[in-house]
């Protein structure tokens, strides 16, 4: 087993590992070599830690990032920055988080300017949404729409474009509680 270290007119250079292209710089980047029908890793070790973390491709062109492999602990995590502010995670135990280093749901979203889960079906253009704001909480339709609240697979009450709302069940007051109609 050998490896070799070439250098290129140009100054681009190859490392090779008994005679197979294992890593080369081109005028474009890096390139990373595999012609074994195997995975293809980029490891990535910080020296005074135990753990690294490993970008994959196998032989069906599937990436994989796995991150702190061999963890000294419970608390890595995946993020995207941009000019170095955190935009998004993935914590350790799985929860996602939009706008939080330390999202405590499986999605969870903050934001100071009323933020917004909007859901579009293309076929008919239906946008639904969830969003809150400084004081108040909302679900509802971005879209000339109905809005269906379900309830065991089921419809459980409708709000149609006009905003009249259609119960399909009961409604049970309790502990003589009124309900006012009109103005």
């Amino acid at each position: 087993n050998e490896s070799i270290l070439v250098g290129n007119a140009g100054g681009a250079c190859e490392l090779r590992y008994d005679d197979s292209l294992k890593f080369e710089t081109t005028s474009t980047g890096v390139e990373i070599s595999n012609a074994a029908n195997s995975t293809v890793d980029l490891k990535f070790h910080y020296s005074t830690n135990t753990g690294y973390s490993v970008i994959s491709m196998d032989n069906g062109n599937n990436v994989t990032l796995n991150v702190d492999v061999p963890s000294a602990g419970n608390n890595s995590f995946f993020n995207i920055k941009i000019d170095d502010d955190e935009k998004f995670r993935i914590a350790s135990g799985g929860n996602v988080g939009i706008g939080t280093s330390s999202p405590s749901q499986l999605l969870e979203l903050n934001g100071a300017s009323s933020p917004c889960v909007l859901l579009k079906d293309t076929t008919n253009d239906v946008i639904s949404y969830l969003f809150s704001d400084d004081s108040n909480a909302y679900v509802g339709s971005a879209s000339n729409h109905p809005v269906i609240i379900k309830q065991n697979n089921g419809t459980a009450i409708t709000i149609d474009t006009s905003k009249n709302t259609t119960f399909e069940g009961d409604i049970d007051l309790a502990d003589s509680k009124k309900i006012k109609l009109g103005a």
